[in-house]
């Protein structure tokens, strides 16, 4: 459950057909539903390992159902932005209260269970937040993300550098468009000359990218939490 924006201008870009992903993936969920519910009908009431089972297979659903929920808003919403549809943009945004609160409650469900805990939410809750809040604002960076990886998937030069520069000409374009504040876009500046300059260029990178990205959406937050290090993720 990310709020990257570049992550779900790339996969909007990659869907030929939305309305039939998302009616495949509604009855998926449906079903898996109906199975979970089916289950907890048959498991004898005694048997804690039947218990557990049920338990399991409710989890999955669940989380299963949370992630067809953001996907349902955040691709119809990206696939706006991607074709410059405003208006559709708006509409969509008053769907997010709805999300919010489905989302709360798939965390209140799950909190505190060590075997099954919730999903990591923060990062796409406060995306929504800002969705409601600066819905111009987050338009334009749509708008900025969708452009950049329409020019990256159209690009003929691959390799190490052009993928790392993609990124934070991302967050140039966003500031640019957004027109934030003289302090942040001096950080954007610096930061892509220094990119110029081969020895920098990694570490400026594993520093600075993290915070542009947390300020501009740029990329998972988990990139910067656990996993991979910046340089295997870029290769």
């Amino acid at each position: 459950p990310t709020a990257s924006l570049l992550i779900w201008a790339y996969l909007v870009a990659t869907i030929s057909d939305q309305c039939a992903i998302t009616r495949a993936r509604a009855a998926a969920v449906e079903q898996l539903g109906w199975h979970a519910a089916r289950l907890a009908y048959l498991a004898p009431p005694a048997s804690a390992e039947a218990a557990a089972l049920v338990e399991s297979v409710r989890y999955l659903a669940d989380v299963v159902a949370a992630a067809h929920a953001i996907r349902s808003l955040m691709e119809p919403t990206f696939a706006s932005a991607q074709l410059g549809q405003r208006a559709r943009w708006d509409a969509l945004i008053l769907r997010v209260p709805e999300l919010r609160a489905l989302l709360n409650e798939h965390h209140a469900r799950w909190a505190g269970n060590i075997d099954f805990p919730p999903l990591e939410l923060a990062e796409i809750d406060a995306f929504l937040r800002a969705l409601v809040d600066r819905p111009g604002v987050i338009w334009q960076q749509a708008r900025a993300a969708c452009l950049l990886v329409a020019q990256m998937r159209g690009a003929r030069r691959p390799g190490h550098y052009t993928y790392a520069a993609g990124f934070v000409t991302a967050g140039a374009l966003a500031v640019a468009l957004t027109r934030r504040s003289r302090r942040t876009a001096g950080v954007v500046g610096v930061l892509l000359s220094l990119l110029l300059a081969k020895p920098l260029r990694e570490r400026t990178l594993k520093l600075a990218l993290p915070w542009l990205s947390h300020r501009l959406y740029l990329l998972p937050s988990i990139f910067f939490e656990t996993g991979p290090s910046l340089n295997e993720w870029m290769a």
